[in-house]
C-alpha cells in the first residue's frame, strides 16, 4: 500500500511460516513494518495530515488481534545512517534466522548512491555494513570493486533454496556492457558470488530488461521472471530458472502470448495465486484491464482477462470498488 507520503510493506519479521527453499508450511504471521514520510510542505498533500519534516520507520508486531510497536525510527538509523524521502526499502531473510533483513538505499538525495544493510531482531535493527561516499564498495573476487550507480535495479532473491536472500543488482545503461552481480551475506558484509556480462543463462540482457522474483518452477529456488517490451524486435518474457551458485538456465517467448498483449506501461505482480500448483504465477495490470498469466515452470500461459470488471467488483487504475 503506498501513498503520497507514505508506504506500507509486510515483511516477516518474527515467524516466516517457511522452510528452508520458501516453500510455504501453513499459516504464517506476518508483522507490519510501516515507512511514514511527511514532507514539509505537508499542506500540499492531503492524505497524510502529519506535519513531521523527516523521515520516520516504525516497526510494528502483529499480536494476532492488533499491532504492538517494537521500535520507531526518526531521521537516523542505528550507525548514523541517515534517513532522507527517496530512501527504498527491501525486506528479506539476509543470514537465515528466520526474521527478515532490511537493504535500504537512496539514488537521489546524496551526491553518490548509498546503501545500508540492516539485521533485524525482536527488539529492532541491528547495523551491519553501509556502501557508498567513502564507506566502501562491494568487493570483486579479482580484488575490483562494484560502484554503486544510478541505474543500477536492486532485487532480493533466494537463488540457493537455503532460507538466505541474495542481493542481485542489475545494470543495463551505465556501462558498455550490461551486467547483473550477485551479492550474498557473510557475517556483516557482502560477499561476491557471481557477475553475468551480457549474456545469463542464455538470455541476451538489454537495458530496458526488468526483473521480477518468484519460485517459478518449484524446485524451492527462486527465479526471475525477465521482460522486455523496448529493445528487441517485438515484446519478449522469459523465466531465468536458478539452478544456484548465481547461475540462470534461461527460457524465452516472444509474442504474442495468447490474449495477453504484452505493452510498455504493464505492472506485473507476483503470486502463488493457485492455491494449488504451488508454481508462483504472474498477474498483469495495464489501465482497467487485468491478465492472470499461469506459470508452467519455463513460460507463462494466459489463463484469464477481466476487462474492467473482476467477478461483482469494478476494477480500475486506482483500485476496486
Amino acid at each position: 500500500l503506498e501513498a503520497a507520503a507514505g508506504r506500507i510493506a509486510v515483511p516477516d519479521l518474527a515467524n516466516p511460516g517457511r522452510v528452508p527453499g520458501g516453500r510455504r508450511v501453513g499459516p504464517s504471521r506476518t508483522d507490519l513494518q510501516a515507512i511514514i514520510f511527511q514532507p514539509q510542505e505537508a499542506a500540499k498533500n492531503p492524505i497524510n495530515g502529519f506535519d513531521w519534516n523527516h523521515p520516520h520507520l516504525a516497526l510494528l508486531r502483529s499480536t494476532g488481534t492488533g499491532l504492538s510497536l517494537i521500535k520507531n525510527y526518526a531521521f537516523s538509523l542505528p550507525s548514523a545512517f541517515t534517513m532522507s524521502r527517496n530512501d527504498r526499502y527491501l525486506w528479506g531473510d539476509l543470514n537465515g534466522d528466520g526474521t527478515s533483513d532490511l537493504v535500504i538505499y537512496n539514488k537521489q538525495d546524496w551526491s553518490d548512491v548509498v546503501m545500508g544493510i540492516f539485521y533485524c531482531s525482536a527488539t529492532g535493527l541491528a547495523p551491519t555494513r553501509q556502501y557508498g561516499f567513502n564507506t566502501g564498495k562491494l568487493k570483486t573476487p579479482d580484488g575490483g570493486r562494484w560502484s554503486l550507480r544510478q541505474a543500477d535495479r536492486y532485487l532480493l532473491a533466494d537463488l540457493d533454496g537455503n532460507g538466505r536472500k541474495e542481493l542481485v543488482v542489475y545494470n543495463g545503461k551505465d556501462w558498455a556492457k550490461r551486467y547483473m552481480a550477485i551479492f550474498r551475506m557473510t557475517g556483516i558484509d557482502l560477499a561476491f558470488v557471481r557477475v553475468h556480462e551480457s549474456v545469463a543463462g542464455g538470455w541476451k540482457m538489454a537495458p530496458n530488461d526488468f526483473h521480477y522474483v518468484g519460485d517459478f518452477d518449484h524446485d524451492g529456488r527462486e527465479d526471475l521472471a525477465v521482460i522486455n517490451t523496448a529493445d528487441f524486435d517485438g515484446p519478449y518474457m522469459g523465466v531465468w530458472n536458478s539452478s544456484g551458485a548465481g547461475n540462470f538456465v534461461a527460457h524465452v517467448q516472444k509474442a504474442p502470448f495468447g490474449f495477453f498483449p504484452l505493452q510498455e506501461g504493464t505492472s506485473f505482480h507476483v503470486g502463488d495465486y493457485s492455491l494449488g500448483y504451488l508454481y508462483d504465477d504472474l498477474v498483469a495490470i495495464r489501465g482497467n484491464h487485468v491478465w492472470m498469466l499461469r506459470c508452467t515452470g519455463t513460460s507463462f500461459t494466459a489463463e484469464t482477462y477481466y476487462p474492467g470488471w473482476i467477478q461483482n467488483q469494478r476494477y480500475h487504475s486506482l483500485g476496486h470498488w
